[in-house]
């Protein structure tokens, strides 16, 4: 069963176990909040391109595991908010069924620049 994935805005609130925080200091937050400080927390002292690399294009790198070679790639970081139900389409929402969403990188990229 393929679980839906939900483009977060930034007025969107969260809330979270309080044994699970990371960057934030309360339970409840919205995600604008969430992403600034994660982002200056990680990539804080870095410059835009850096930035750019990590969140949007992936930085290159080598991946060993088990049972297999070295393998080239590129790694990036990515937040996603995956629901407990299936997927099912609703465009109404800006959601995405296929585990992508077109517009996550172009979010990316002005989250960046702003």
């Amino acid at each position: 069963m393929t679980k839906k994935l939900v483009t977060l805005k930034d007025d969107d609130v969260l809330s979270i176990k309080g044994g699970e925080r990371l960057v934030m200091s309360s339970d409840v937050f919205k995600f604008e909040e969430f992403y600034k400080n994660l982002k200056s927390r990680i990539l804080g002292n870095y410059q835009t391109e850096k930035k750019e690399k990590w969140l949007a294009e992936g930085v290159d790198c080598e991946l060993l595991s088990p049972n297999y070679p070295w393998r080239k790639g590129k790694i990036r970081l990515r937040l996603e908010f995956i629901l407990d139900e299936p997927a099912i389409n609703d465009s109404s929402q800006g959601n995405t069924t296929n585990g992508t969403a077109d517009s996550s990188l172009d979010d990316i990229r002005q989250r960046i620049e702003s």
